[in-house]
């Protein structure tokens, strides 16, 4: 018999119970099993036709079944079935991704790999004293030289700058005055940015794209990294040269797409900054955008995010207390703990986004922002974000304190 770990959100159906024995030769079999014992989780891991449901990922001793064979993978004795529902925040990811991330040697390994891509930091390393191997970890603290460069809306004198800039005038009014807004508040919506009909575009290719096996989900669940290297539609969307301009106008570098995230659920992402995750150097050159792909209610796990708060201090390893950077769940955990903290202390207020289909939230790289919980079964939030660096920049992920592979 195989042990099936059932995640908390499921447990109401499973009459409490975290870990059950289920018979079975392969994964189909053991979560008909489960079902069978269990009726109520059936409409949670399969679709009508009986096929693995979408939205929930299933992993086999770490292993997730759809990069094996699905629900023919072969089950023994001694195996751990895993449910990883929609509705489950990130339970699997020290269990699924952890030798990934937080192992630094495997990173370098990595880095080796990508070594011509990484040739082109040379040039930064020296600039800002950065005494590393370029293939070697990468974090805020190892800059020995800051340049001290602030992006231009970031500056005190933003708002006299902007008001100034001869090319904000190419802008309709619209956008200026909600330029205006970006100093203050660290965002900007535009609304109605893509049609309905672009929107069913994107979300057709991607069903279409999902059935061709061309794009699977991230191994931390709930997510399509870098769909746009195989869908048309989305690198359309995300490449638009009105949008992008924008983009570049706001930054005031030339912005370079690094990678996309297409969301078929909401994140449950406690609030974070992107600067933690994707840094640069000079601080706050990253720039990213959140497509509503369908409408959004409030039960469907909103985005939202703290006006104003980009221009908190950026968070980096070293104020959490770490010397040599804890790469595993305790480092998460602790950033997470000082940015409740941070907004506790200034008694931030949150704005949920309950966007229509087609809107466009552009966010600063400090903007404090996460996703609500999901709060109703089924609930779909499909969504596609994008994020950009700006040109001429040191990139590289605090998180997992490693040099970013940008394109060239």
């Amino acid at each position: 018999m195989a042990t099936v770990r059932i995640p908390p959100v499921l447990r109401p159906k499973t009459e409490g119970e975290g870990e059950v024995e289920a018979p079975g030769t392969t994964v189909g079999e053991v979560l008909e099993a489960l079902s069978g014992a269990h009726p109520d989780t059936r409409g949670q891991l399969f679709s009508e036709d009986g096929e693995l449901n979408r939205y929930v990922n299933v992993y086999l001793n770490d292993e997730d079944v759809r990069v094996l064979d699905g629900l023919e993978t072969a089950v023994a004795d001694p195996d751990t079935v895993v449910i990883l529902p929609a509705m489950a925040g990130g339970s699997l990811k020290r269990t699924v991704a952890s030798r990934l991330r937080e192992s630094k040697a495997t990173w370098v390994a990595h880095n080796l790999i990508h070594y011509r891509s990484l040739r082109r930091n040379a040039r930064h390393y020296k600039q800002l004293e950065i005494e590393k191997p370029l293939v070697g970890s990468i974090a805020h603290r190892d800059i020995g030289r800051h340049s001290g460069e602030v992006p231009w809306l970031d500056r005190a004198d933003a708002a006299e700058r902007l008001a100034a800039s001869a090319q904000a005038e190419s802008f309709p009014a619209e956008i200026r005055s909600k330029l205006e807004g970006w100093i203050e508040d660290g965002y900007l919506v535009l609304e109605g940015h893509l049609s309905r009909d672009e929107v069913e575009e994107v979300n057709s290719d991607l069903e279409r794209q999902f059935e061709q096996g061309r794009i699977k989900y991230h191994p931390l669940g709930k997510r399509v990294v870098n769909a746009f290297e195989h869908s048309e539609p989305v690198r359309r969307a995300v490449t638009d040269p009105e949008l992008t301009r924008l983009l570049s106008f706001i930054l005031g570098r030339e912005v370079n797409l690094f990678q996309t995230i297409d969301f078929f659920v909401g994140s449950e992402q406690a609030a974070h900054s992107d600067s933690f995750h994707m840094t640069t150097e000079p601080m706050g050159y990253l720039i990213a955008i959140w497509v509503a792909l369908e409408d959004v209610d409030p039960e469907s796990g909103p985005v939202y995010y703290y006006p104003g708060s980009h221009k908190l201090p950026y968070v980096m390893t070293e104020d959490l207390g770490e010397a040599d950077g804890d790469l595993g769940g305790g480092k998460e955990a602790r950033y997470a703990e000082r940015i409740r903290s941070l907004i506790a202390d200034r008694d931030l207020e949150p704005i949920e986004f309950t966007a229509k289909a087609g809107d466009v939230l552009i966010w600063h790289a400090n903007l404090l922002h996460g996703g609500r919980g999901i709060a109703r079964d089924g609930a779909t939030r499909k969504s596609l974000v994008a994020h950009y660096f700006g040109s001429g920049v040191l990139c590289y992920h605090e998180v997992t304190e490693r040099p970013a592979l940008v394109r060239a």
